[in-house]
């Protein structure tokens, strides 16, 4: 859907995939389904030896790969604030961020009547919310992507 780079897939089709040789060898050494790190130090390097590496070596893999996945995406989550009493829906937008919101209408999944008369029932609760996060212009331009690549539904 566009909403990342081709390098960014590229990067985390990698690390999830690294994630997988993991998992599969930590089933191998439980003979079980599990998803959880070995917490004592012989089993990490057990785990180590079934890669192929240290203990050491991948202890720094791993952190490198979460850190790496982390940092590509960070922003796809905005954090917010409390700020419960916003007394407009719109104050902390600007004029230029409104006529993003002016331009919802004419998305792919807003252009039925029924959808149109769903989102403005949310919609002041959506502003309301968007304009208590810790940059409401960040967190407008991030759902205003998210909505504008929704399809219109069949319902």
């Amino acid at each position: 859907n566009g909403w990342i780079t081709k390098d960014m897939a590229h990067t985390l089709s990698a690390h999830y995939k690294a994630y997988r040789i993991i998992e599969h060898r930590l089933q191998m050494m439980h003979d079980a389904q599990t998803h959880s790190l070995p917490s004592s130090e012989e089993g990490f390097a057990r785990l180590a030896c079934l890669m192929d590496r240290s203990a050491a070596d991948l202890r720094i893999e791993l952190h490198n790969r979460l850190e790496s996945v982390n940092a590509l995406i960070e922003g796809f989550f905005v954090g917010t604030k409390n700020n419960s009493d916003a007394s407009s829906q719109m104050d902390g937008i600007d004029e230029a961020a409104e006529s993003i919101v002016l331009g919802w209408p004419a998305y792919p999944a807003l252009r039925s009547e029924r959808a149109r008369k769903s989102f403005e029932r949310l919609k002041p609760e959506l502003l309301r919310r968007l304009n208590t996060a810790s940059n409401p212009q960040e967190a407008l331009i991030s759902f205003d992507g998210f909505l504008q690549r929704l399809q219109l539904q069949d319902l």
